[in-house]
């Protein structure tokens, strides 16, 4: 990976997928013949080649990164479908309908 970004050409880019590939597939032997534990981010902080974005590992492995609009879409679907249908069978449930939807929802 030349330089400190992690931005890079299509080259880079092919030996950087090729250098993961390889790293995963080592990984994944470890778990699959071994049993042990999937080292994956171990050996990716261990080579060289990606010593200039271990400070941002952290920040390119955040879930949060991955999940697009998805908590949006959710919130949007329990109010929109799920909290219309609870509203019918409220007075079986022993709890409130709104508590129900933000329990899943997380607000």
């Amino acid at each position: 990976m030349k330089g400190s970004s992690w931005r890079m050409s299509l080259d880079d880019f092919g030996e950087c997928h090729e250098k993961i590939r390889v790293l995963s597939q080592e990984a994944a032997a470890v778990v699959k013949q071994e049993g042990g534990d999937n080292d994956l981010l171990a050996r990716i902080q261990r080579d060289p080649y990606f010593a200039p974005i271990l400070g941002q590992l952290d920040a390119l492995l955040d879930p949060k990164t991955f999940i697009g609009c998805a908590p949006q879409q959710v919130a949007k679907f329990l109010t929109e479908e799920v909290r219309p249908l609870l509203e019918q069978y409220k007075s079986n449930m022993g709890v409130k309908v709104d508590s129900v939807v933000s329990t899943v929802t997380g607000k």
